[in-house]
């Protein structure tokens, strides 16, 4: 566990297992808030990066296999609710770089909130953008991309590049049945 927390940041580690508490990778910058309720199983890494006056909350019981990343490098927030499963995925609230109107000069790709909801199952290397939001108990197929343009409901399959709704009306399970 390695933590480096800038100035007025509150870290709050729920219950999560002292196996798990020493795969989590933590840099933020000031006025930063992380509340992670708990993490039943973290079979790799958590890395988490964010820039100052920026928000991390998510849900318990949460599962995770391989280097889950979230990346926040401007002013935002991430939201995710309970009982998640993370395969090797990336989170990303922003752009690390500047995207400027040439005839304007002026940026245009700013940071967007993101909110993943509960019994989400995220795929082997799926990629949430900023300002996306996935419904309950939907699963994101590998390598998916998932945008603010993918217009989830609940209990879908998503999946592709860019990532759309291919099957409503599903549920999942950890286990094979």
């Amino acid at each position: 566990m390695d933590f480096q927390v800038g100035k007025n940041s509150v870290v709050k580690l729920g219950s999560t297992s002292e196996e798990a508490a020493r795969r989590i990778d933590i840099q933020c910058g000031d006025n930063c808030l992380i509340d992670i309720a708990g993490i039943s199983r973290n079979n790799i890494l958590l890395e988490i990066f964010m820039a100052d006056n920026t928000v991390l909350k998510v849900g318990a019981g949460q599962m995770m296999n391989g280097l889950v990343n979230i990346f926040m490098h401007e002013k935002s927030t991430i939201e995710i609710g309970e009982a998640c499963l993370f395969a090797e995925c990336d989170i990303w609230s922003s752009d690390m770089h500047s995207i400027i109107d040439v005839e304007s000069n002026k940026r245009f790709n700013f940071a967007e909130n993101i909110t993943i909801g509960s019994n989400v199952w995220i795929g082997y290397q799926a990629l949430i953008l900023k300002g996306s939001r996935v419904e309950d108990g939907c699963v994101i197929g590998a390598k998916s991309v998932v945008t603010k343009s993918t217009k989830t409901k609940a209990n879908c399959l998503i999946a592709g590049n860019p990532a759309r709704v291919t099957r409503t009306g599903i549920t999942w399970d950890e286990r094979l049945l």
